[in-house]
């Protein structure tokens, strides 16, 4: 966003953003009309381009600022209570579901854009959300108890960790719609990252029949 964006009083810039979000939401990216923003904000085009190049700009601007918030979490010690990295998984859950109820318009404009595989902007939109989330890695994996696990490789524990992570992403974009509500989507989560955990701590052949490594 262009610095007269910025110089504007803050309730002001969450006005024109929220009125963007509300567009995005409705039409997804692709489909979405800078002049129906402009016509919500009471502005003429040009004053609307005063504050923003593009509507790729605008879109990744809105996103910028929820990865970066949403991110402190992940980003933040005090969000782990636990030393074990798959019982992370769902701190780091409920914590975003948290923050997804306190911010409806993000939590959709969000799901909107998960959903939106064929948006010319996805690619971005997933390297922006790498970006944020590789920067907190590091507290993530901080202070876990390795010795909890039966794998000698520190490495191969990650690995498994971040294909649980991605599966239920994956399976989240097969299972919920764009109407969906925050309780029904951390319900679903919740039961994938469950079913991944038990299968990985008890198993899934029965007793007498698991293979000998």
């Amino acid at each position: 966003m262009k610095k007269t964006f910025h110089n504007l009083p803050q309730e002001r810039q969450e006005e024109i953003l929220n009125i963007a979000m509300k567009e995005f939401i409705a039409h997804g990216y692709e489909q979405a009309s800078i002049n129906n923003i402009i016509k919500e904000l009471k502005i003429a085009k040009g004053s609307f381009y005063n504050y923003t190049a593009s509507k790729e700009n605008l879109y990744l601007y809105i996103f910028d600022k929820i990865y970066e918030y949403s991110f402190k979490i992940q980003n933040n010690p005090t969000t782990y209570k636990t030393d074990d990295l798959f019982d992370r998984a769902e701190e780091l859950t409920r914590f975003s579901m948290e923050y997804c109820r306190e911010h409806p318009l993000e939590y959709k404009v969000l799901l909107r854009s998960e959903l939106d595989l064929t948006s010319s902007l996805y690619p971005k939109m997933i390297a922006l959300k790498k970006q944020y989330s590789d920067e907190s890695l590091a507290v993530l994996f901080g202070n876990v108890n390795w010795d909890l696990y039966d794998l000698e490789s520190k490495e191969d524990i990650i690995a498994i960790f971040t294909w649980l992570v991605q599966g239920v992403r994956n399976d989240l974009n097969t299972r919920v719609n764009a109407n969906m509500n925050v309780d029904q989507y951390e319900t679903i989560m919740n039961s994938r990252l469950k079913l991944f955990k038990d299968s990985i701590t008890v198993g899934i052949y029965k007793k007498n029949l698991r293979r000998k490594k």
